[in-house]
């Protein structure tokens, strides 16, 4: 049996108003589980990125996009210390390569719908299925939290971004 979560609870209107309202508007998980399912992720790995895109109704979400950009570790720390102004070094003696999740876009009604996860680890898979044997990404001090959930360990900071990892 799906569970039924009510939107708004059945209300008896005075006739002559708006009459009666006599059913609970519901959604059920089977209608939940749809919409998401109406969401396809789309990975394109031609070129120099890999770019995954949200896609509803056969086009793609303007605002819903991640993009990574497999590299070695030395191109990783030199764009790090130009780009983002954190003069870090490479936690252990890693020479593989990373790839690094250079911009990432999505509302927050797409979040919810666990998209987010979806994009993620698609763009894991793509990576490692090109040669990157760790994920890097610069996050913003309020979302960390969801990168710690998919694995990912922060190794270093500065006031505005945290730099995390994660082993593919």
């Amino acid at each position: 049996m799906a569970a039924i979560i009510p939107l708004f609870m059945a209300i008896k209107m005075p006739k002559g108003i708006f009459g009666k309202i006599d059913k609970l508007m519901t959604v059920t998980k089977k209608d939940v589980s749809e919409s998401v399912s109406r969401h396809k992720v789309q990975v394109d790995t031609d070129g120099p990125f890999i770019s995954a895109f949200v896609i509803f109704g056969g086009e793609p979400i303007d605002d819903a996009y991640a993009e990574v950009q497999v590299m070695s570790v030395k191109n990783f720390l030199e764009h790090v210390r130009e780009s983002i102004v954190i003069d870090t070094e490479w936690p252990d003696e890693v020479t593989d390569r990373v790839a690094y999740l250079s911009g990432m876009e999505l509302s927050e009604d797409l979040r919810s719908r666990g998209i987010d996860k979806q994009i993620m680890k698609k763009m894991e898979r793509q990576a490692k299925r090109k040669a990157a044997s760790y994920m890097a990404l610069a996050a913003e001090k309020h979302i960390i939290g969801f990168y710690e959930g998919l694995g990912y360990s922060e190794f270093d900071d500065n006031a505005f971004l945290t730099l995390m990892r994660k082993k593919l």
